[in-house]
């Protein structure tokens, strides 16, 4: 999930979105995906909770990432 929604490092391919990736999850369910998992990301906390997680989250995580290699190659 979190690489098919990513978008840094694709210049081949935009990131889906988790709307996008949900459905293609929904329609491969029992095949590419086990199918419990599309029904867990129906429950509205669940998809809230992942939405962040790949949002807000993500984008801090590569700030903190960033000033942390940073600060590491300015000795």
């Amino acid at each position: 999930m979190d690489a098919a929604t990513d978008s840094v490092g694709r210049s081949y391919n935009k990131g889906k979105t988790l709307q996008d990736f949900l459905e293609e999850l929904k329609k491969d369910a029992g095949t590419r995906y086990a199918p419990w998992l599309s029904t867990l990301l129906e429950r509205e906390e669940v998809f809230h909770d992942i939405e962040y997680l790949l949002t807000h989250a993500r984008e801090l995580n590569y700030r903190d990432t960033y000033q942390l290699l940073r600060s590491a190659t300015d000795f």
